[in-house]
């Protein structure tokens, strides 16, 4: 058939497209009888976009630059691949139709790989909105970005150009990193490649060379695990089930204690830094997430509460706040802080005052509670003067006790948490959590939340930032520290009380201060009392009155009654 003739057997009308029209197109397509005959449905709100029936076929196409280029089927049939919904024609033909209009490159052919890991990198270092939503920048995702971006296998990609980028390039460079990183790495890079070339492709379009492109990225797979990978996830979850089942609050008394015996015996370089040794009790206490240690700052950390009930001259409670970009839920979050917890960061903060002074000659503080005492050396991050707790040094602190880590011989350490169940720092929140929920009682089933840092229905409506400075700074509504502090109380008197029946005592500063010699200078908390068991008397003697003498042949008398009883 001619075009013409083509051109005038084909019938069209201009609509919005829906789910009604889609459904009219294919009941045309039912009662067709000629095959070349056409009916076109053009959509109103994309009019790139159109919908085709022609005989018993339905299809989606897209017409652009005097070209008609079909996209896929709307008709579904079993296993066809092509067929495309509404909403996934329009995205699939918004992208199409880009691709066919845009023919005009930019002259310098856009950025390099390297210019968009200095570009992507810096748009997540400030404010950005998404919809409605302010996003805020997050420390935690920044590092994430970093480590991501700094792997060797994307060495290779740093003087590509992004337009000639292909997915050739990433399945190649998801293979490599699989092989040499694992599976975990391997799908961490993919998700975060995807992201900066979404982001180049839609906020800088013409700066990065992507005009027109057709974002493949997104339809790249990270590659199956092998099968010794798999074996290894199994594994890992089996552990976990059995730590969680196993682990109570009494075994985090044990825990403890162990710690504290471990971080007394280090000497010399294999000394435990005071973040490290504070770090696991205050995620023991608080229950919380990593960051908690990692991203306190002093100033955020209140010694005192006048508001809080539990709070007194001699046993003072305090106030630790954390910033919303540094929170997973990106909402202010504060945590009332029981006076042992306090005795703990004051401990770590004199004994890095006297690491660095011993290394530095002078004394200095740092802007982080848990701050780590290497100030030289970090080759990795010579721009960060003052680094604060690296989360990841817990998991080694650990590993390390329980005689999971290789020491310089290459050898495995000793396992000084035999007889513990497996620990990770992530199960004290599920450990809390049942401890906690197993007294409704005494504590309601919101306190836990609001203390683990879940936002409860009530509150993701809260507006913080329109609150005064002073109710923020001290003792913010929304925040629901009565609940917390219920919640606080109860948890922090358990693992206490745990740990003084495993045999633990009150932990001092391990640091000898030659400026202050003198006893502590805060209030020292008061530790609970363990009934200890009385020694049974094996042979009862008669109460003799007071005043009166043992007569001189008593012991005697006892040693030869004693032999003619064993006789």
């Amino acid at each position: 058939m001619s075009r013409s003739r083509r051109h005038d057997d084909t019938k069209s009308t201009r609509v919005e497209i829906t789910d009604g029209i889609v459904a009219q197109a294919l009941a045309r397509a039912a009662c067709a009888k000629d095959s070349k005959a056409l009916y076109d449905y053009y959509d109103t709100s994309q009019r790139y976009l159109i919908l085709r029936q022609c005989g018993r076929r339905v299809g989606w196409f897209v017409r652009a630059q005097g070209q008609m280029k079909r996209i896929g089927n709307a008709k579904r049939e079993p296993g066809d691949e092509q067929f495309l919904t509404v909403k996934q024609a329009r995205d699939k033909g918004g992208e199409r139709f880009y691709a066919m209009r845009s023919r005009r490159r930019p002259s310098a052919r856009g950025w390099t790989w390297a210019d968009l890991d200095h570009e992507f990198q810096a748009s997540r270092q400030v404010k950005r909105k998404k919809g409605k939503r302010v996003k805020l920048s997050a420390p935690s995702t920044r590092k994430d970005i970093m480590g991501c971006f700094n792997k060797p296998q994307l060495a290779a990609w740093k003087s590509k150009k992004l337009f000639d980028l292909t997915d050739v390039d990433l399945i190649e460079l998801l293979d490599l990193i699989h092989v040499e990183r694992g599976h975990g790495a391997c799908c961490k890079a993919l998700a975060w490649v995807r992201a900066a070339l979404t982001w180049a492709r839609s906020e800088r379009t013409i700066e990065s060379g992507l005009v027109g492109v057709v974002p493949w990225w997104k339809e790249i797979k990270p590659p199956q695990p092998t099968a010794d990978e798999i074996d290894e996830m199994e594994k890992r979850d089996r552990e976990f089930n059995a730590a969680r089942e196993a682990f109570t609050v009494d075994a985090l008394g044990k825990l403890l204690v162990v710690h504290e015996q471990y971080c007394a015996s280090r000497t010399g370089n294999q000394k435990v830094s005071p973040a490290v040794r504070a770090g696991l009790w205050w995620l023991a206490f608080t229950a919380n997430r990593k960051f908690t240690c990692s991203q306190l700052k002093r100033d955020n950390l209140k010694y005192e509460d006048p508001l809080n009930p539990h709070s007194t001259a001699a046993q003072p409670w305090g106030t630790a706040e954390w910033p919303a970009e540094g929170v997973k839920n990106k909402r202010r979050f504060m945590l009332p802080i029981p006076p042992f917890l306090l005795h703990i960061v004051r401990c770590c903060a004199r004994d890095f005052e006297v690491i660095v002074s011993r290394k530095r000659g002078l004394r200095t503080t740092s802007e982080w509670m848990f701050a780590s005492s290497r100030r030289k050396g970090r080759s990795n991050h010579p721009d960060n003067p003052d680094p604060g707790l690296y989360p990841s040094s817990l998991n080694a602190h650990l590993r390390a006790m329980g005689g999971r880590k290789k020491n310089s011989k290459g050898e495995y350490t000793e396992n000084y948490l035999d007889g513990v169940p497996r620990f990770w720092p992530h199960l004290v929140r599920t450990v809390a959590t049942d401890f906690i929920k197993a007294h409704p009682d005494k504590v309601p089933g919101a306190a836990v939340s609001a203390m683990l840092g879940h936002v409860l229905p009530r509150d993701r409506n809260d507006a913080d930032d329109e609150m005064s400075e002073v109710t923020r700074e001290f003792y913010l509504t929304s925040q629901e520290m009565l609940l917390k502090t219920q919640a606080m109380k109860f948890w922090s008197d358990a693992v206490l009380d745990a740990y003084v029946r495993a045999g633990g005592t009150l932990p001092m500063p391990h640091e000898f201060d030659k400026d202050h010699t003198e006893k502590l200078h805060w209030p020292v908390p008061r530790l609970p009392h363990v009934a200890r068991p009385q020694r049974r008397q094996l042979v009862s003697e008669p109460r003799r009155e007071r005043g009166s003498r043992p007569t001189a042949h008593r012991g005697k008398r006892q040693r030869r009654q004693g032999r003619l009883r064993r006789a």
